[in-house]
């Protein structure tokens, strides 16, 4: 299509080099699929409450602005890191959510 006022669209093909899309960010190894779905590993994290490394697993808030760091001690971690998730093991994360920590 050519000429004034004639509108056409471009395909773009570009190549993916899966390598370049490995990113650390904290203690979270965040990879990219040929997909473009992005994955978080567990693999080799520790608790952000007690360095345990037995049955992490990942606690979640919807927004930092629900974060009350004079509350409890994992809000005050996830506040200082502004991170919506920290990684904890079985017992810190059900300590949390029953508010004993």
């Amino acid at each position: 299509m050519k000429g004034k006022g004639k509108h056409a669209f471009v395909k773009i093909t570009l190549g993916i080099n899966n390598a370049a899309f490995n990113i650390k960010v904290d203690d979270v190894n965040l990879r990219v699929n040929a997909k473009g779905i992005s994955k978080a590993s567990l693999e080799n994290l520790a608790c952000s409450v007690c360095n345990s490394d037995h049955r992490v697993e990942m606690h979640h808030i919807r927004m930092l602005k629900d974060l009350n760091p004079k509350a409890n001690y994992i809000d005050k971690i996830m506040a200082e890191k502004r991170r919506k998730q920290i990684p904890l093991c079985r017992e810190c994360h059900m300590n949390h959510h029953n508010k004993k920590q």
